[in-house]
């Protein structure tokens, strides 16, 4: 199993992704395994944040999102982001939204992210065209990546590991005709601090969800072993919760010679006071 939290952002353009490659010290990547790289994609030192630039359009995100998920090892407990630019009526330009809905114009399918947990930050529905829209709804905002996005990410992970950040770019104020790569690095830059947000929601929520698989796995490897009533279950489950956050180390050589559930209990809770282990 991985040992450390990654996540996976998505990105159509270099001028969308330039200011995040150089807010999180991403480094280019050439070559993996002696092959070369289908897609610019850029890592920090720890490998924990993978940024690809997939191009615009459906297709090459969808394509572009299979191959980072592959490449960074195909763990359950990744997390995805794609942010980039969108057109919107609602809002207004350079501000960030959230997607909490989204549809696809074409298929309309529709998904929904949650976003429950990302307070304090705008939302709306988001909805994907083939191709440029030169008109806009009401309400909601229009791009050509996202729906491709949240159809293959939700097929590595559930949709609670899955967010789409759009920036506001055009509107019938500011026409898509007067766009230009400049313009959109300086949308970037201007919601730095929202997307370090939900960077940072994502790589902690990978995190927990790196722990319970370990968790899993450790109480599967102690109930084949010994048995447990429903109680010691449930004292089990906390314990080991308390052990892989302070000591993060597998517990079951330590445990190998108990000879019942009884001891293995008790000496979890020895071990974890020898350790001034509490209950965060």
């Amino acid at each position: 199993m991985n040992s450390k939290a990654v996540l996976n952002i998505v990105v159509a353009l270099h001028c969308e992704a330039k200011a995040i490659i150089s807010y999180f010290h991403l480094k280019k990547m050439s070559i993996v395994n002696h092959i070369e790289l289908a897609f610019p994609i850029f890592t920090n030192h720890n490998q924990s944040i993978y940024l690809i630039i997939s191009g615009v359009g459906k297709v090459k995100t969808a394509s572009a999102t299979t191959y980072l998920f592959m490449l960074t090892g195909c763990h359950k407990q990744s997390v995805f982001l794609n942010y980039g630019i969108a057109g919107s009526l609602e809002f207004s330009c350079g501000q960030s939204v959230l997607a909490n809905k989204i549809c696809d114009a074409s298929t309309q399918r529709k998904w929904f992210p949650f976003v429950n947990l990302l307070k304090n930050m705008r939302q709306s529905v988001l909805i994907t065209h083939d191709r440029p829209q030169l008109t806009y709804p009401s309400a909601g905002m229009l791009d050509m990546e996202g729906a491709a996005f949240f159809h293959i990410a939700s097929t590595f992970v559930t949709s609670e590991q899955i967010q789409v950040l759009k920036i506001i770019s055009d509107n019938s104020e500011q026409d898509q005709a007067q766009l230009n790569e400049e313009s959109v690095h300086r949308h970037i830059i201007n919601n730095i601090p929202e997307i370090e947000k939900v960077v940072q929601y994502l790589l902690n929520l990978s995190q927990t969800e790196l722990n319970n698989q370990f968790i899993s796995e450790w109480i599967t490897e102690f109930q084949a072993k010994w048995h447990f009533t429903f109680s010691q279950r449930i004292q089990l489950k906390e314990y080991l919760r308390r052990w892989k956050i302070r000591l993060n180390y597998s517990p079951m050589e330590v445990f190998a010679n108990e000879i019942n559930s009884k001891n293995v209990i008790k000496k979890l809770i020895n071990l974890l006071e020898e350790n001034e282990v509490s209950t965060p």
